[in-house]
């Protein structure tokens, strides 16, 4: 069992202020948690020679997939981007480089790519509080996120959303770094915005667990590259760390395995890092097989750490990993005009790792086995970890 009570795992820590407000400071941006209690419910003892047999196809008659999110969400997205006069222009090429975006292009990229990121990183969350941490988790004070390439914060608010939703926090706050200045100035405009002040207030009118949270963001300008990869450069520790879409941008070698033996040590004791990034092909590989790699090689000179999804790599890769080291995550309903009734809905795909220390991993591991982000139910190329459809 992870530290903390005997019943629950702890996650978060200890609320040190209780402001509410917006400001700007030297590092940082305030916009001013999830704090009752949940209980756990006693589960089968911990077999650790069981994990790879009993992997199953999950019961989809009796065990559905939640197949809607919530209006306010979708509402949210379209207030913002007619609000901050976002424009809907797919550029495959341009978002490679977001790094160089001057204003017009983050027009383009909230009307297009925001709305993908935010509901891209709110559905795997909410799939991972909702079917593994269940009821098994409290938390009665503050939850510290660091966002690493953090543009225009798509991916810290779907996460935020999927938070405040579920527990009932008093604070959270998030450190955010990114290279481009005019990606946090529009951060800020979006905290700092009257559709950001609607949806909170919905959280509240719903009466969400964490819509009463103080949420305190820290914005930072710093770029990664191969010369200085670590931004923190302390011994800082976060119940979540996230990336999203920004390490396939870098020109440095193994770089999510850079990324892992960097920033999971400054996780705390029951931390998740979601490393999430585009899954298309480059050099004759998906970046999925890439982060697989380098995962594997991480994980098998680390034995803190585990992968907490997809779960039991490392028993594949003794095996020869039959997957060939491809996961991608479909999102469905993500991709299209906001500002055109008319528009088709498409999908957006990404692929998704998220890990934890070791004791977190082996508390959870029964679960894991449960976790069915199934073909069947997103549409093709749905493919979270072909064990658990295969």
């Amino acid at each position: 069992m992870p530290a903390g009570s005997p019943d629950k795992v702890k996650w978060g820590s200890e609320v040190t202020s209780k402001r509410c407000r917006v400001r700007r400071q030297n590092f940082g941006f305030v916009a001013g948690a999830v704090c009752r209690r949940l209980t756990r419910k006693e589960g089968p003892p911990y077999n650790e020679n069981s994990f790879v047999s009993i992997l199953r196809l999950f019961d989809l008659a009796s065990n559905p997939m939640h197949q809607t999110r919530p209006d306010h969400l979708e509402e949210f997205i379209r207030s913002l981007v007619c609000e901050c006069r976002g424009v809907y222009a797919p550029d495959f090429d341009r978002v490679k480089r977001s790094v160089g975006y001057a204003e017009e292009d983050l027009r383009r990229y909230l009307g297009t790519y925001y709305p993908r990121s935010l509901l891209e990183t709110y559905d795997i969350a909410s799939e991972l509080f909702r079917k593994i941490f269940g009821t098994e988790v409290r938390t009665d004070g503050e939850l510290k996120i660091l966002d690493l390439g953090c543009g225009l914060g798509g991916a810290s608010a779907g996460l935020l959303f999927a938070v405040l939703e579920r527990f009932g926090v008093r604070k959270v706050s998030v450190d955010g770094f990114d290279a481009n200045e005019a990606s946090l100035r529009t951060f800020e405009r979006i905290l700092a915005s009257e559709s950001f002040a609607l949806a909170r207030a919905e959280l509240r009118r719903l009466e969400a667990p964490g819509a009463q949270a103080e949420v305190v963001v820290r914005l930072k300008r710093a770029r990664i590259d191969s010369e200085r990869f670590d931004l923190l450069g302390d011994e800082s520790r976060y119940d979540v760390i996230l990336t999203s879409k920004m390490l396939n941008e870098l020109p440095v070698e193994r770089k999510y395995f850079r990324f892992l033996e960097t920033y999971l040590p400054h996780l705390a004791q029951n931390g998740l890092c979601f490393v999430i990034d585009v899954n298309d092909r480059r050099e004759g590989r998906y970046i999925s097989q890439r982060l697989s790699e380098e995962t594997l090689a991480f994980l098998g000179r680390h034995d803190g750490f585990e992968c907490l999804l997809p779960p039991g790599c490392r028993d594949c890769a003794k095996r020869g990993l039959p997957c060939g080291g491809f996961n991608q995550f479909v999102c469905r309903e993500s991709n299209f005009d906001r500002l055109n009734p008319l528009a088709a809905r498409g999908v957006s795909k990404v692929c998704c790792r998220v890990f934890c220390r070791s004791p977190l991993y082996r508390h959870f591991r029964p679960k894991l086995t449960r976790f069915d982000f199934l073909a069947s139910e997103a549409g093709g190329n749905h493919v979270y970890c072909p064990r658990l459809h295969s």
